[in-house]
């Protein structure tokens, strides 16, 4: 079997020789590579971060056979910029020592191992996730739309040059980033479901009833890195402000769930008056209390401004929950068109929620549609798709 080098973005948190990770690329991430044969041995190079004391919402990432190597003190950005050599450097000492890359993209450090894999011909593999361009550029920093254009091309490259590439959507990063005719090519989202039981929608089904009829406050969740501005919180917070004052008769309470810094949204939430309206949850640890806190919200909302196929909002379909978007990336193939706005379009957010939160039946409908897509999405599919790609890349790239 291969040894493989994983490269990303991510920041992985290091405590006494254990690494954790703030959102999905825990254990069971490598799990697809690992406990599957696929591979033998993976080196993860990404951002490191140092810390004295664990975090709450943190999950374990180490595991057997997974080997890091990251950069610490890379804080994004500028920082890219300013860690350019020692990045690239460390890629290169990595790269020589496996037969394959998998790069996650986009990335900053992902654009680097491509081009030192060319350099070197070593072969890669792309697991396209986002949108390059859109992803860095609505970011909010300066250094980010500097970086933009430079991602956005070589993510195009990276892609059409490639062995084989996994998008996590059906049709719109294809579009986006087209490989070339002799690359192995598929499809499959990274979220982690179980199978969707009858029991979760029978529950989800009756908390609409009572909530509608004993006219419960009405719990609207998110759930996302809070530092990470695309993800639509300023259109959320706007989309409330419009409703609290045009319908003040509803009862309704705004959560947000996620890691990062949340100085931007406190200020936004003090710039509309919503103190009293919305809660900062905190970071999440991923499984049963992202699950919970989905049984817990009434509707799910998704106004991010870039997106490839969101992973909260197919979890969030899977556990029930009405669900209103915008129409960024992939979103249009989870969501109906109905519920669904343009990116940064606050004003029908705002007409969507009033419409969904005191209407019962529709609430139920899109309960029932939300619940069986999201059975498109689960582990046992997804894992077949993903093995499947693996293997037929690896036969292109090593021979039978």
């Amino acid at each position: 079997m291969p040894k493989a080098l994983f490269v990303h973005d991510h920041p992985f948190y290091h405590l006494n020789d254990v690494f954790y990770s703030p959102g999905r690329l825990t254990a069971a991430n490598w799990a697809r590579y690992i406990d599957t044969g696929l591979v033998d041995e993976l080196t993860v190079v990404s951002r490191g971060i140092e810390i004295s004391s664990y975090q709450e919402g943190l999950v374990e990432s180490s595991c057997p056979s997974v080997v890091f190597s990251p950069i610490y003190n890379v804080k994004g950005g500028a920082g890219y910029l300013k860690h350019f050599f020692d990045i690239k450097r460390k890629l290169q000492e990595n790269i020589e020592r496996v037969d394959v890359v998998i790069i996650r993209a986009p990335s900053f450090f992902g654009s680097l191992a491509y081009i030192c894999c060319k350099e070197v011909g070593k072969p890669y593999i792309v697991e396209v996730v986002g949108c390059a361009w859109e992803s860095v550029w609505t970011h909010g920093s300066v250094a980010g739309k500097l970086i933009a254009p430079f991602l956005a091309v070589n993510t195009k490259l990276m892609v059409r040059n490639c062995d084989a590439v996994l998008y996590v959507t059906k049709e719109f990063l294809q579009e986006r980033y087209q490989a070339n005719a002799r690359s192995v090519v598929s499809h499959a989202s990274n979220v982690h479901i179980p199978d969707p039981l009858e029991k979760v929608l029978q529950q989800r089904l009756r908390k609409i009833t009572n909530a509608i009829r004993n006219k419960l406050e009405c719990r609207i969740g998110i759930l996302a890195d809070v530092s990470v501005k695309y993800k639509g919180y300023e259109v959320a917070i706007k989309a409330l402000y419009d409703l609290k004052a045009r319908a003040p008769q509803l009862k309704f309470k705004f959560l947000i769930a996620g890691g990062g810094r949340s100085d931007y949204e406190k200020k936004i939430i003090k710039k509309y008056n919503l103190n009293d309206r919305v809660e900062l949850v905190g970071q999440l640890s991923s499984g049963k209390d992202v699950f919970d806190f989905l049984d817990m919200v009434d509707l799910y909302i998704q106004p991010s401004l870039t997106e490839g196929l969101p992973r909260s909002t197919i979890e969030a379909m899977s556990r029930g929950c009405p669900v209103l978007a915008s129409s960024a990336g992939g979103i249009p193939e989870l969501i109906e068109s109905t519920f669904l706005h343009r990116p940064g379009d606050s004003h029908k957010l705002s007409r969507d929620i009033e419409l969904v939160l005191t209407d019962s039946e529709k609430m139920i409908e899109m309960a029932r549609a939300n619940f069986e897509r999201s059975k498109e999405y689960t582990n046992e599919l997804l894992a077949k798709r993903r093995v499947g790609f693996y293997r037929a890349a690896f036969e292109e790239i090593f021979g039978s």
